[in-house]
């Protein structure tokens, strides 16, 4: 999640539990959510129900920036994260209770890089990273659960990597000057790369992020963050598309200068959550978490917050 590095990183706040939404708006077959908050310390995982209450801290980084871009295992046991400090990244695991975390060793990466955006494969033996330089991704990579030598499977721009639930396609964007916003796919080996979204489709001075594919892998989640072509102010959508490609279906599209980021599909693939920025135009902006059903219709808050709250990275535990 791109936007996450820059801005993210360096203004998560304290976190402390928010208001849940209606419990009643969530499915009772979907399992835990899990998300990353922060403060003044390390930002962290919490995981909550599936409504957003009795949030519960599951790692304890000690360095900033700390712990984000978590993604959680198709059986619903192990969380696969990104460990920052001042001088080092690496990937982690952590048990979905918060226990036995450690790091996986990885080998075999160009110099000066750093991986970023783990997930895992749908049978939890490998994890499908990004590769930064200088906080520009240069690549899609592999490398297995319990570590090892990494290879690399796309080269390019390219970030936010995500693994289809059969485990033959991945998803990812592109982050480059020449072919930046546009939204892809590949085989789980790297090979035929395609293009399923770009400007064109999705609006002049729009580009994709954060891609989640649906529970039956038909269907990606997308954020489309873009700009007003009067005013000029920002504006972020929740949107829906083919895994085939055309065009996006909207489910939601924030006020200007609002955004929405992290978009995750429910387990029984009736919500989608993401999370909300509130007039990030201004001091103190107020994060929340917000869902929206799948088949359109009005938003919820999952997670309500204040000025003193930050949240990003979103994933749901499947209810195995």
């Amino acid at each position: 999640m791109r936007f996450a590095i820059g801005s993210l990183l360096c203004a998560l706040v304290a976190f402390s539990a928010g208001s849940a939404a209606d419990a009643s708006s969530v499915s009772a077959t979907n399992g835990k959510l899990v998300y990353v908050a922060g403060g003044k310390g390390p930002s962290y995982i919490v995981a909550s129900k599936a409504d957003g209450s009795n949030p519960a801290k599951l790692t304890r980084p000690t360095s900033r920036p700390g712990d984000f871009g978590e993604r959680i295992s198709a059986d619903g046991l192990k969380i696969v994260f990104t460990r920052a400090t001042k001088t080092s990244q690496q990937i982690w695991i952590v048990g979905i209770r918060g226990r036995h975390a450690h790091p996986v060793k990885i080998t075999g990466l160009p110099p000066k890089t750093r991986p970023f955006a783990p997930t895992f494969t749908p049978n939890g033996r490998a994890i499908i990273f990004e590769v930064d330089r200088l906080l520009t991704p240069i690549g899609i990579w592999r490398v297995a659960a319990k570590g090892g030598r990494a290879t690399r499977l796309v080269r390019g721009p390219y970030g936010g990597p995500t693994v289809s639930p059969n485990g033959r396609k991945i998803a990812f964007y592109s982050d480059s000057i020449d072919d930046f916003g546009k939204l892809k796919t590949a085989s789980i080996t790297g090979k035929n790369v395609q293009t399923i979204l770009d400007w064109t489709q999705a609006g002049t001075g729009t580009f994709a992020l954060d891609p989640d594919f649906s529970p039956d892998g038909t269907q990606l989640a997308i954020v489309l963050d873009g700009s007003s072509n009067t005013t000029g102010e920002r504006f972020s959508r929740i949107a829906l598309i083919s895994i085939a490609g055309g065009d996006p279906t909207d489910l939601a599209i924030s006020p200007l200068n609002e955004g929405y980021i992290s978009p995750a599909f429910s387990p029984d693939g009736t919500t989608v959550a993401f999370v909300h920025i509130v007039d990030h135009a201004n001091p103190g902006p107020t994060w929340e978490i917000d869902s929206v059903p799948a088949a359109g219709g009005s938003t919820s808050v999952l997670v309500a917050a204040s000025s003193t709250l930050r949240f990003s990275g979103l994933d749901w535990q499947p209810r195995n």
